[in-house]
């Protein structure tokens, strides 16, 4: 049995009077002007439970600060489940003109442990509206990208029963009658409309909601310049070419929600900031992957967060191309001299970046013997190889062989 308190003889410490001890709560609720009407006494919160006029929540949301023009008073329930301990039992008339319930005509019965009316919740409002939109899933809202969620168009009037609803905004969601479901939430959707409609079930009347924009939580989206023209950092294969000795900025920007807060660079070189600044770049130091790692802000009492995400390129460092070495039968000499009708194998060895094209010219015609075309831009690669293979050389195979890119010449003497 409730305990009958009156005003009077309420303790002073617990008194209710100020405006910070009324809040409006529910995990399923997407708008923070709706909500389980909750009380704070002495430091406990519980909910309101008892019977109130309408005029009651245009008070309520007065005081709370929110649209109260045309307030509704509805079902706690349909804002999720109880988090509070207790009930605060309260009859409660208010015309709809005082500045906060206690300037009603109320009267506080005590605090039970359970309710055996109907717990108090609010629409906060300034348009006749008679549907408001919560969730159903075990999602909280804001919504989380890449989960599924569904949304219910809820009645505040109870003696009308609602048939027939529509949606006439969606932000992307599959309308199923009462409900919107989103079987794979988008950044794409989010701030975009929602709003539901519905035909009351004496075919006179028509109910709407509000039309608010869905908010959406989601990873950070990152994009990635470069201050150098040969860094395409943002472009598939993610590969950053800078020519040896030259300085690069790499700008890591993101877009997210809740905002990005936090951005940091991993690799051979490290930064606390969006900006990675490589300066007279060399391969053996500067050469490798690099990571960006963006992390969006904190939301309070939000487990969900923060979203991070991350970004990898590869730099490598490009640098003119030069032969390493040019032989004939494994001699490296710039004369060799071999018998008539032997064999001879030729091989020239260069390196640069990207990977040159290479070609062995010579004989007395000075025809191209062979050649390879230029690679691509490959941090693994660190010189290639060119061979030619003459079977029984002749005397007049002999002269001056040329290996590119460089021009390194092998004179060859085969007659002796």
């Amino acid at each position: 049995m409730a305990l009958e308190l009156k005003r009077r003889k309420w303790p002073a410490k617990c008194f209710i009077c100020t405006d910070d001890q009324l809040s409006l709560a529910g995990a399923r609720r997407i708008k923070n002007d709706m909500g389980r009407v909750n009380i704070n006494v002495g430091g406990r919160t519980s909910s309101l439970c008892g019977n109130v006029t309408t005029g009651s929540a245009d008070v309520i949301c007065s005081q709370l600060k929110l649209e109260s023009g045309a307030a509704l008073i509805t079902r706690a329930s349909t804002f999720g489940p109880r988090q509070e301990t207790g009930f605060v039992m309260i009859d409660l008339n208010c015309s709809g003109n005082e500045t906060n319930i206690f300037a009603c005509d109320h009267r506080i019965l005590g605090i039970s442990n359970q309710c055996d009316t109907e717990e108090l919740g609010v629409v906060c409002s300034n348009t006749n509206v008679s549907m408001y939109i919560v969730t159903v899933t075990s999602t909280t809202y804001p919504l989380l990208a890449g989960t599924n969620v569904t949304l219910k168009c809820e009645n505040a009037l109870p003696d009308e029963r609602a048939d027939n609803y529509t949606w006439p905004e969606t932000a992307g969601g599959r309308p199923v009658g009462e409900y919107l479901i989103f079987d794979n939430v988008r950044r794409t959707n989010h701030r975009k409309n929602v709003s539901c409609s519905v035909e009351y079930d004496n075919g006179l009347q028509h109910g709407h909601s509000d039309s608010f924009l869905l908010e959406v939580y989601y990873p950070p989206v990152i994009t990635m310049t470069s201050d150098v023209a040969t860094c395409s950092p943002q472009t598939a294969p993610h590969v950053c070419v800078v020519t040896r000795g030259h300085n690069v900025t790499l700008l890591c920007q993101a877009k997210s929600n809740p905002p990005p807060v936090s951005f940091k660079w991993f690799g051979k070189t490290s930064s606390n900031t969006n900006k990675l600044n490589i300066i007279a770049a060399e391969p053996t130091a500067d050469d490798g992957q690099y990571t960006c790692v963006v992390e969006t802000r904190r939301v309070t009492n939000d487990q969900r967060l923060p979203l991070s995400s991350d970004y990898q390129l590869t730099l490598i460092v490009q640098y003119p191309s030069s032969v390493l070495s040019f032989k004939l039968n494994a001699e490296d000499n710039k004369t060799v001299s071999v018998s008539k009708n032997s064999n001879v194998n030729m091989t020239c060895v260069a390196s640069g970046r990207p990977a040159p094209r290479m070609r062995l010219v010579g004989g007395s015609n000075r025809h191209e013997l062979m050649s390879r075309a230029e690679g691509d831009i490959d941090s693994h690669e660190k010189s290639r190889e060119l061979s030619f293979f003459m079977c029984k050389a002749q005397c007049e195979d002999s002269g001056d062989y040329t290996c590119a890119p460089e021009g390194r010449v092998l004179e060859w003497n085969i007659c002796y």
